[in-house]
């Protein structure tokens, strides 16, 4: 043990198949809208291998050739994809991340009515960082106060996303704030767990997807349910979209894929393992 972080020796070697790989996340990406994210290409089979000394470090390495990556549902135009990220947690409370992929999730031109699915070879590359410091963990005190930061930057795309989020809470009540600056486009999350009912759920959430015109970008919901057992919770959401960039679990979907505009109420039915 060192400053509080575990130090046993360990390694892991997985097959990923028909999903992506995901680089190692300080950030704790409390909005679960993924903006510190980097990860591999569209999936395919993946090898990957995260060698760790305890908590203290871990690193990452992975990924795969042409041969078994994308390359096949892109039109033999895919490279496969590499990713390698290392991550550190020397005391509880405090986390730094950095992770680098060949190619990345941003280069795939998804399909139109009249051109097909592409690889955009000048949009290959991602670079990214991130911190997390929880006051309370640190302190040693019994409710989380922190804040994070994570920044990654597209260097084929020229593109930069730049997230920072604060918060805290104890075990009955837990809150966030995130502002993220992706590319030129200033956003804001929040949102707000609430569990004092043993098995009841119970959280709001909402939020401004471009400040420059809020009026036609903004989200506000929230999500009621009960864990009736072994993991397995029913859940309503109710949710309300101008512009139509949140999924009904707050999700962000402007990157391309189907979007929710005005009311909507979406029963759930999450399993937990």
């Amino acid at each position: 043990m060192i400053g509080g972080a575990d130090t046993d020796w360990s390694a892991a070697l997985s097959l990923v198949a028909n999903d992506r790989i995901t680089a190692l996340r300080a950030y704790t990406n409390k909005s679960g809208l993924n903006y510190d994210r980097v990860r591999t290409d569209e999936p395919g089979l993946w090898t990957n291998l995260v060698l760790g000394y305890g908590s203290l470090i871990q690193v990452q390495v992975g990924g795969a050739p042409a041969l078994t990556g994308t390359a096949d549902k892109l039109g033999g135009q895919g490279d496969g994809d590499f990713i390698a990220s290392v991550m550190t947690k020397p005391m509880d409370g405090l986390a730094i991340s950095v992770d680098w992929a060949y190619v990345g999730d941003q280069a795939n031109v998804a399909a139109t009515d009249t051109t097909p699915a592409y690889v955009n070879k000048d949009a290959y590359g991602v670079v990214g960082a991130a911190a997390d410091v929880n006051v309370g963990a640190l302190a040693g005190l019994d409710f989380d106060l922190g804040v994070g930061v994570a920044d990654k930057y597209y260097y084929g795309a020229e593109k930069n996303v730049l997230a920072a989020q604060v918060y805290g809470g104890v075990d009955a009540f837990d809150a966030y704030v995130e502002y993220v600056l992706d590319g030129d486009v200033s956003k804001l999350h929040l949102g707000a767990n609430i569990n004092a009912v043993e098995n009841v759920l119970l959280n709001v959430y909402g939020g401004i997807a471009d400040f420059s015109a809020i009026g036609d970008n903004f989200y506000v919901g929230g999500n009621v349910g009960y864990e009736v057992a072994g993991g397995v919770s029913l859940q309503l959401n109710l949710q309300y979209s101008k512009g139509g960039y949140m999924t009904a679990n707050g999700g962000d979907v402007s990157n391309g894929a189907v979007k929710a505009e005005g009311f909507s109420i979406t029963p759930i039915i999450a399993l937990n393992f």
